[in-house]
């Protein structure tokens, strides 16, 4: 049995990435909106140029990327590989500002350090659940950080 790349979409990928994303950004009182989706048409024949078409929000002409498929057709029977990848472009948005009294109060805790290492791990746990596999990055601070008591060469140990 085959199935249309429009019916799969309908039916397992649509809703995925917006549930994944919603509930992280839920917890972070983030709001997430679609900005595009990007979709990459690649075939593994050296005269067959890769296709990308980028739709708004979540918008997919599907009947394009079809026929773009049905023209490869001859190149997979040969076996050739053809492959769809989707790109899904959110932005976030802060759902509830501090009031500017209790920013000053509480500058300390909200540094613009912490900041960026909340967004990093935002980011990673985004990564991890749209591939599905854990992140390198996470193995790459393990390695990279340094626990051990300060050193006396100056500043830049």
């Amino acid at each position: 049995m085959v199935i249309s790349p429009a019916s799969y979409w309908r039916l397992f990928l649509k809703t995925d990435p917006e549930k994944v994303l919603l509930r992280k950004m839920r917890a972070k009182n983030k709001t997430v909106n679609s900005k595009d989706t990007k979709i990459m048409l690649t075939v593994t024949q050296r005269s067959e140029r890769d296709i990308t078409k980028i739709f708004s929000d979540t918008d997919i002409e599907w009947p394009s990327i079809e026929k773009q498929l049905i023209l490869w057709a001859n190149l997979f029977r040969t076996g050739k590989k053809l492959r769809i990848k989707i790109t899904f472009n959110y932005n976030y948005e802060k759902t509830s500002q501090l009031p500017s009294t209790s920013r000053r109060t509480n500058k300390r805790s909200s540094s613009a350090t912490q900041w960026q290492l909340n967004e990093l791990d935002s980011q990673v746990i985004t990564k991890e659940d749209s591939t599905g596999q854990p992140s390198v990055w996470r193995e790459i601070y393990k390695t990279m950080r340094y626990n051990g008591p300060p050193c006396n060469k100056g500043p830049h140990c």
